[in-house]
């Protein structure tokens, strides 16, 4: 197929919806905000969890989307609740990179190309594992760095 051929004024107007309101792209970004929904539901209903309320009160009062700052929380807890907005953002920005490269695609002429190819999920993947191993070396290191005055502190005042 060949590139489309943008005109890059009031022709190109029309072109627009039918580029940005694709059954495709909605369908990459409804499926990547359902992931990270659900994994921010079930780690914030963890956090709450592990804070001493119970999943019947926590239903009761928040329902559909639990958020552990409405409650007095442990440092465990909010790291999780942090953990679950933080997949939440990156389910989303790996959604609109997708979803750029379909687009980018489909201007290049392939209106075919499918979100699903495993270079791209792969490379989706390799990049997010990556960034896994990249935070928990520094959070391993950044333990190492404290230790000092952690040691001071236990030697010295307790």
């Amino acid at each position: 197929m060949e590139p489309m051929n943008l005109h890059f004024d009031v022709r190109d107007i029309f072109r627009a919806p039918r580029l940005a309101l694709s059954g495709k792209k909605i369908w990459i970004f409804l499926s990547a905000n359902v992931i990270g929904y659900v994994a921010y539901f079930i780690l914030n209903y963890i956090a709450l969890a592990l804070s001493g309320v119970s999943f019947g009160e926590t239903w009761a009062t928040q329902g559909l989307y639990p958020c552990a700052y409405t409650v007095e929380v442990s440092w465990f807890a909010c790291t999780l609740f942090w953990v679950g907005v933080i997949v939440w953002i990156v389910a989303i920005h790996l959604a609109c990179t997708a979803v750029a490269r379909v687009t980018y695609k489909q201007l290049k002429g392939d209106e075919f190309y499918s979100s699903v190819t495993p270079g791209n999920s792969l490379e989706s993947i390799g990049i997010l594992l990556f960034l896994l191993l990249y935070l928990w070396h520094l959070f391993w290191y950044s333990l190492l760095g404290w230790q000092p005055y952690l040691l001071y502190l236990v030697k010295f005042h307790i």
